[in-house]
């Protein structure tokens, strides 16, 4: 990636690696993270984190880095990536949304393959967590168990943290590709994967889901089953940061034309207007553009004191056929 050899970087400043006038400003960044209690955290993506090749040549790259003590000593691991093909893919979709002006149907079939590409990059990251690096820690844990044999205590000691510290981080890994995509959603579908996501969001939050379902016992267009899942998973995530209950009711119901979702709790409230008119991709909001995207539609209740009602609806069949036609 910077076009040198270990040999070339070992044992040297990693200012090398970064342009001149921008080393300062690295430096500082650096310190400010040593100083906190965070012990991982993403570089902020507005942040212009730029790498220097050893020919010169300056690229983007998206930045993330980590702090653990061991054995009285902190540890620090950064990882990189060039994301310099992305940036290119991005500049180049805006420029054809900017030079689409004939129809809002080629605008749709566009916004919809920048989701379908989202999610199919989700997916390999999923697996690409799960498969390579799942591997890689496994038999490192192996190694380490053969090693805790030996017969000095102190060096068992040593072993033995070692090996929680790769237990701890196989863990995080799992977690991490079930929170991009959990895979039984291919395998399995939407019901049994909404289970399995009320059983592991129960048990991190403590707050109990009901869940009410009516003709779920069949699949759904992938694209759709997708969609539902983030909506749902978004709204519950809300529950849990701003309602204050204990309690949530989930509805999922599918007929002939419709398949519907509500999120039901009885908190706090929130205001409807402020969580739908955010610009980002994420949240109810980033939900709401990709169900309007499939012809779906999101509406949210809440009355301050007495609770919010999320709910959405995603056509199916014949009705989403002539929707689309529509558009």
């Amino acid at each position: 990636m910077f076009r040198c050899s270990a040999a070339q970087v070992l044992g040297q400043s990693l200012e090398r690696l970064v342009p001149e006038r921008l080393r300062r400003a690295h430096y500082a960044d650096i310190q400010q993270f040593r100083q906190s209690n965070i012990t991982r955290r993403m570089i902020e993506p507005s942040i212009n984190v730029v790498g220097l090749r050893a020919d010169g040549e300056e690229f983007s790259i998206e930045a993330s880095i980590s702090q653990i003590d061991i054995a009285s000593h902190k540890l620090y691991t950064a990882i990189l990536r060039d994301i310099t093909q992305r940036k290119q893919n991005e500049a180049a979709i805006q420029q054809l949304i900017t030079q689409v002006s004939h129809g809002r149907r080629h605008l749709h079939l566009l916004s919809r393959r920048l989701v379908d590409v989202q999610e199919a990059e989700r997916r390999h990251i999923a697996r690409e967590l799960h498969d390579e690096i799942g591997q890689a820690l496994t038999g490192l844990n192996l190694l380490l168990e053969v090693g805790s044999q030996i017969s000095s205590e102190a060096l068992k000691s040593r072993l033995r943290e070692a090996q929680t510290l790769v237990n701890e981080l196989t863990t995080h890994v799992r977690q991490l590709s079930l929170d991009l995509r959990p895979a039984m959603l291919d395998d399995l579908g939407l019901l049994p994967t909404l289970l399995w996501h009320f059983r592991r969001y129960s048990a991190r939050t403590q707050i109990h889901v009901e869940l009410l379902h009516t003709g779920m016992d069949r699949r759904f267009p992938a694209d759709i089953e997708i969609t539902a899942y983030r909506m749902i998973q978004e709204a519950l995530t809300n529950v849990a940061r701003h309602a204050g209950v204990r309690e949530a009711t989930v509805r999922v119901w599918a007929n002939a034309d419709v398949l519907g979702m509500q999120v039901e709790d009885h908190g706090i409230g929130l205001e409807p207007a402020g969580v739908l008119t955010r610009h980002d991709s994420s949240g109810l909001a980033g939900v709401r553009e990709r169900l309007l995207l499939l012809g779906g539609d999101l509406r949210i209740e809440s009355t301050p004191g007495l609770g919010t009602s999320v709910t959405a609806e995603l056509p199916l069949g014949e009705l989403l056929e002539r929707r689309e036609i529509e558009r």
